[in-house]
């Protein structure tokens, strides 16, 4: 068959039976193209189209349109990649109208790939972009405005640039001695008086940055990276938790594969000293929405999946015999590691209720995840609270027999009435108090299932149930005003001292708040990407790893530079330098106090104004305490061929030939260069044109062409049968 033939939809095709199949070539342009958004993926780009078609853009394309709406565009595209980059055929302004003829707009791969094309073709249109990071506007900037501390945000070198939109956008932290480390750096505001000072938990996910367990401090600084003590990337829900009754506390999340909104792994606790205290598995894998300890770490919450074949019977979609993902969470007894109560959403919510039509998210999955249960909690009284997003409904789950008590929905089933709010696709459903009369809970409001929307934003909530009068209020709302959408994850978090933190998932943003909605603090994730959930905890980090010091000098004459940095250590208030001229058993004792300074960051670099021939670092706490010494290290003096190149501070790295290639250098200056942001420069700023060689980058183009074809020659495949 030939590649860009366009055959018909065969009948076998279960799977997307909302998707049509119009052959764009015999179209032409019937609306003016009027926005080019042009912003890398990831970076909001569906909720800009979702935004431009309530401004009255029709249509705007995004790569749902190819991937899902109407698959024959990928056809198109693949013609269009052909003659921009392998120089076969040609692709011009007729071409162009005809795949985007119907469309208004545009945003998203792969349409990004063809930026200077798509500028050309259509000059008159308007050019936006979508950016990495986010200010918050209105309200929000108002109240960040009037802190009584200054705001501070602080950037880092960064081992990897993205050349975008004329400027060089900080992404990576670059630690010079644990070059195995790439954290994404984090954006922060912060009032320091009413904010807490609680290190803050999070698990980035971007292939722009080294995705893992992370914790910071409340000022963005990196405390401890996953990746640098082994532990894999993907981590889901990472917070502190009790294990075991134990007084030390432990760190918590979920280890596993996610494909199709949901996954397959384990549970993990590390003990105070990073290392794997206990894995916590489930007969048949558990899933990344919960890992949660109860009773002072004795007892532990999973959830997990359950393909089971469902008769639907002559239902409109899906039909006949068909695998319906079970939504079950069990309460697993950590000393014999059996399940003392297990829920199974099959023997009481079925799959063609009313609250959800019978349908397939984004065509992807291929079984049916009709309830999909994202959290669990349990209250004092030994019941359930249960959140099923794809039903956008809470339940209380009895924990006698498993039946539920209530619901609580914007839908038909809703034991209460919602007076004016709706809740719509929601994660993270807590317990703040319960009595037989009132019930006060928390929950992250997406405003979006996996298949229709029913807010304008996302947000937290404070919900209000009386059972007495049958009715839920809204009793606070956090974040509407930041008009941040979230169509995946999200958490809600009430910190002890009654501030409530917020994250908004596929949204890299998170932010604390006053009880009265005050906003006190706000943090971005440079590069994007997202995060399950956001925690801010105590936490006292005693690693088993020594410190790691490496030292430099351009010659014996010249001064020294050190950098020292421990991974994951809380304690540390300052490091001691210790210099000698041997390292011979009992020669370390000879050492000299060369100089002392103050923590600085994750990585503490420091100067010595004459050569050292052997040093190593101390690390001390805030009572002059010793807690630990680092290995005794040679000072590295670059060889005659580099020296000339090199400065006191370090010497030019070579890169690989794709780094050169693809312009993703390092810019090392400006270490740690704090930045005063005034309070006028809180507001969204306009970029400039969008750099023409975008398509270059490889993971701009392989990516996308990659995807795009698997799809097509799927596809194909599927047509040929």
């Amino acid at each position: 068959m030939a590649v860009n033939s366009f055959p018909s939809k065969p009948i076998t095709d279960i799977f997307t039976r909302h998707e049509t199949t119009i052959d764009r070539r015999e179209g032409g342009r019937t609306v003016p193209m009027r926005v080019l958004v042009l912003g890398m993926g990831r970076t909001g780009t569906a909720s800009i189209r979702q935004a431009l078609k309530r401004l009255g853009y029709e249509d705007a394309y995004h790569m749902m349109s190819a991937s899902v709406e109407n698959p024959l565009d990928c056809l198109l595209w693949q013609q269009a990649f052909a003659a921009k980059y392998d120089g076969i055929g040609t692709f011009g302004r007729q071409e162009w109208d005809q795949l985007l003829g119907h469309c208004q707009a545009v945003s998203d791969w792969p349409a990004i790939a063809f930026s200077e094309e798509l500028l050309a073709c259509y000059p008159e249109a308007k050019f936006a972009t979508s950016a990495n990071t986010f200010t918050p506007p209105g309200s929000a900037s108002k109240n960040l405005h009037s802190l009584s501390s200054p705001i501070t945000t602080r950037f880092y070198s960064v081992r990897v640039n993205v050349h975008l939109h004329g400027f060089k956008q900080k992404l990576i932290l670059c630690i010079v001695k644990r070059p195995d480390i790439h954290a994404p750096v984090l954006d922060i505001h912060v009032d320091d008086e009413r904010a807490s000072q609680h290190y803050i938990f999070v698990n980035p996910q971007s292939p722009f940055y080294q995705s893992g367990p992370n914790i910071y401090d409340s000022h963005g600084e990196l405390i401890w990276a996953g990746a640098g003590d082994g532990l894999a990337a993907n981590a889901y829900g990472f917070h502190v938790c009790d294990y075991n009754g134990l007084t030390a506390k432990h760190l918590c999340y979920f280890e596993g594969v996610q494909m199709f909104g949901f996954g397959h792994g384990y549970g993990v606790i590390l003990n105070d000293r990073y290392k794997i205290a206990r894995a916590v598995q489930s007969r048949g894998g558990s899933d990344i929405h919960e890992f949660r300890l109860l009773d002072h770490g004795r007892t532990a919450l999973v959830a997990k999946y359950r393909p089971i074949r469902y008769d639907f019977g002559v239902a409109p979609n899906p039909q006949g015999l068909q695998v319906v993902e079970e939504g079950v969470f069990e309460e697993i007894d950590l000393q014999s590691d059996k399940a003392i109560f297990e829920w199974a959403s099959l023997d009481h919510v079925t799959p063609d209720g009313a609250e959800r039509p019978i349908q397939f998210e984004n065509g992807q999955d291929p079984s049916h995840d009709y309830l999909h249960i994202n959290s669990v909690d349990k209250n004092s009284d030994g019941d359930y609270l249960v959140s099923a997003r794809h039903v956008s409904a809470v339940y209380k789950v009895s924990r006698v027999d498993g039946s539920i008590i209530w619901t609580l929905s914007s839908g038909p089933g809703s034991t209460f009435a919602l007076v004016d709010f709706v809740i719509w696709g929601q994660h993270d459903a807590r317990w703040r108090f319960e009595n037989s009369t009132h019930t006060i809970m928390t929950l992250f409001n997406n405003g979006w299932d996996g298949v229709s929307s029913r807010a304008h934003q996302s947000s937290a909530m404070v919900i209000t149930i009386d059972h007495v009068s049958s009715q839920a209020t809204l009793s606070k709302e956090y974040g509407a005003e930041l008009q941040l959408g979230a169509t995946s994850k999200g958490s809600v978090q009430t910190l002890p001292n009654t501030n409530v933190f917020v994250g908004w998932g596929s949204k890299p943003h998170f932010a604390e708040y006053l009880a009265d909605g005050t906003l006190v603090f706000w943090a971005s994730v440079a590069g994007g990407g997202d995060i399950y959930r956001a925690f801010k905890s105590d936490w006292v980090g005693n690693p088993s790893d020594s410190p790691v010091l490496w030292t430099y000098a351009r010659t014996k004459q010249s001064p020294m530079a050190l950098y020292v940095s421990w991974n994951g250590a809380t304690e540390v208030q300052s490091w001691n330098f210790h210099i000698g001229s041997s390292r011979e058993s009992g020669a370390v004792a000879s050492f000299i106090l060369a100089g002392s300074k103050r923590k600085d960051g994750f990585e503490t670099n420091f100067t010595l104004p004459e050569y050292a021939e052997w040093v190593f670092a101390e690390a001390v706490d805030k009572s002059g305490t010793s807690l630990q010494n680092s290995s005794v290290v040679s000072t590295w003096i670059p060889s005659d061929s580099i020296s000339e190149k090199c400065n006191d501070w370090k010497c030019p790295e070579r890169e690989s030939e794709f780094l050169i290639k693809y312009n993703l250098l390092p810019d090392l200056d400006g270490l740690a260069t704090e930045i005063q942001v005034a309070a006028e420069e809180w507001s969204v700023k306009s970029l400039g044109p969008v750099d023409l060689w975008l398509g270059k980058l490889m993971i701009g183009i392989i990516i996308p062409c990659g995807i795009l074809t698997m799809a097509i020659m799927l596809r194909l495949i599927v047509w040929d049968r």
